[in-house]
This record gives C-alpha cells, structure tokens and sequence, in this order.
C-alpha cells in the first residue's frame, strides 16, 4: 500500500513538471534582415547570405520563426525580433545580434559573431545557440494559463 501511494506521489510530481514547463507564455520569433553597417559596399553579398544563417539558428532554438520584420499588433505570444548588424570590429567583420522584445522595445539577449568571413556563419549559429537560456528562463518568468498538448 505504501508502495501505491509512493507511486502515485511521484505520478502527480512528473504531471506538475510537465504543467509547468507548458505554463510558459509561447515565443514567436521574428529574424529582420541582416544589415550591412560597415561601410563596405563589398561585404552586401555577406550580410544577404548571413540572414537565412540568422534564420535557420532561430529555427534551431525551436521556437516558431517568421523571416522578416515584425508586424501587426500584440498577441498572446511573446514576440522577438533578432536584428543583426554585420559590423567591422579592429578591421574584421563581425555579426551583432540583439534580440528585442517586440511589444515593449526590451533588449533581451546579445551576442556577437567573430570573422573572418569564412567562419561567420559557423560562429553566427553557435552564438544563436545560447539565446535559447535566455528566451526559456524569460518565458518562464511570463507564465500564463496551464495548458497541456
């Protein structure tokens, strides 16, 4: 009998794990074009090939990712747009990122990609890797209603 109650007790602990982990306010991720603010006409091409690199490491933090600028009013999901700037750091170029929650202008996250050109787009989607602590413990702070999938 001790056994079934023990059971039951660690039952409703796992179903309380998993109603909070689902409490979390859902996050929508917009990732706006990548913006080449060197001053080099020549680096263009660089800054277009890092936005789909922007996007596929926000899809990888397994949020929903919308390409592009955000737009439309408030929703019930927490909305934040990644704008990046590739910008030349003692000469070499590099990718700031800075995720912005949209409905309140709150920067919440920064990082930054070190050059050369070659390894941008390697370091942009290690450095986009960490924004995912960053976004949980945020969201987790934000509870809304329980709701179970």
């Amino acid at each position: 009998m001790l056994a079934g109650a023990a059971a039951a007790g660690l039952c409703f602990v796992a179903l309380a794990g998993v109603a909070h982990l689902r409490a979390t306010t859902p996050v929508e991720v917009f990732a706006e074009p990548v913006v080449n603010d060197t001053g080099r006409r020549d680096l263009d091409a660089v800054s277009r090939a890092l936005t789909p690199v922007v996007v596929d490491g926000a899809i990888r933090i397994g949020s929903p990712v919308t390409p592009g600028k955000p737009t439309g009013p408030a929703t019930a999901r927490r909305r934040i747009a990644l704008r990046s700037r590739l910008i030349l750091w003692n000469g070499a170029p590099e990718l700031a990122i800075t995720a912005i929650e949209v409905d309140t202008g709150k920067a919440v996250w920064s990082g930054f990609a070190a050059g050369p050109i070659e390894a941008l787009a390697r370091n942009t989607t290690q450095r986009l890797a960490t924004l995912e602590v960053p976004l949980e413990r945020e969201s987790r702070s934000r509870s809304t209603s329980l709701s179970f999938l």
